[in-house]
């Protein structure tokens, strides 16, 4: 079963009490010393297992899920040491089977600076920052001041050079644009105050939405998620649509509305609408 890390919803705050770590600024391409990267990897993997119940992977030959160990799992980024604060990227094994399907990197912006798989599923290598044998996830490390924001920008250079997504959202000239869908909000109506669905325009199939692209419409988020899950070499262009969730930075059913008015403007934007709540039928 795919285990999921769900960063943004815990705080990791475990704590190894045998445990020294060498404190020391490094360059942040520069790699760590074998006794800190064989240090953090235990200490890691203990931490999955306390914290998740274990960390598996897919086994194609004996076609089940086997649970990692030790030596399966490695630092597959390093991305600096600031004010003791070491920030890695951690792998293992892949939990997907040769068959399934890759979900699209979700991003986050933090101080309008954008990180991907801060809080997905692990065979992305999510970062991590292992501060005085603790585990915090990036956004909580920033919260709690251990990193600022000039070491945020740094780690996300870093890290966005290793994205292969198109970074621009391209002019198409002379294309027939999918008929837009116009939402009929109310603000009476049960949706989410913070967050948007949204449908992408057929010619952008192969592109990737990022958060600048919605800033253009004056749109902020703080997260863009796309939940379409698909083999992109098999689809059915006719008909196939990207599917995405946004998370809004200012919340408000009011924000909600207007930040939908002002997306279904895009061009590569079919619809625009909230993120309703769906409640059991009562017989």
């Amino acid at each position: 079963m795919k285990k999921a890390i769900l960063f943004s919803a815990i705080a990791f705050t475990f704590l190894f009490t045998a445990c020294e770590f060498e404190s020391v600024e490094i360059d942040p391409m520069s790699n760590l010393s074998k006794e800190n990267e064989k240090k953090i990897l235990y200490a890691f993997f203990d931490f999955a297992n306390l914290n998740w119940g274990g960390w598996v992977y897919w086994d194609d030959e004996k076609k089940e899920y086997l649970p990692q160990t030790k030596n399966d799992i490695f630092i597959e980024r390093y991305y600096g040491t600031y004010n003791g604060s070491v920030v890695v990227a951690i792998n293992g094994k892949s939990n997907y089977k040769p068959d399934q399907d890759f979900p699209f990197r979700v991003e986050t912006v933090l101080s309008g600076v954008s990180f991907f798989d801060l809080n997905i599923y692990n065979s992305f290598f999510p970062i991590v920052v292992y501060k005085e044998c603790e585990f915090f996830s990036l956004p909580d490390a920033y919260e709690q001041g251990f990193l600022k924001i000039n070491d945020l920008k740094n780690i996300a250079y870093h890290q966005n050079k290793d994205i292969f997504f198109p970074v621009r959202i391209p002019v198409i000239e002379n294309a027939i644009f999918d008929k837009k869908i116009i939402a009929n909000v109310s603000i009476d109506d049960h949706f989410a105050d913070n967050s948007i669905v949204l449908i992408i325009d057929g010619n952008f199939t192969d592109w990737r939405i990022y958060a600048k692209d919605l800033k253009t419409a004056n749109v902020e988020v703080i997260m863009v998620d796309c939940l379409t899950i698909t083999n992109m070499e098999t689809i059915d262009r006719e008909t196939f649509r990207h599917i995405y969730s946004i998370v809004l930075k200012n919340t408000g059913k009011q924000n909600v509305i207007d930040s939908i008015k002002k997306l279904e403007k895009l061009p590569f934007i079919m619809y625009a609408g909230p993120n309703y709540y769906y409640y059991p039928a009562v017989n």
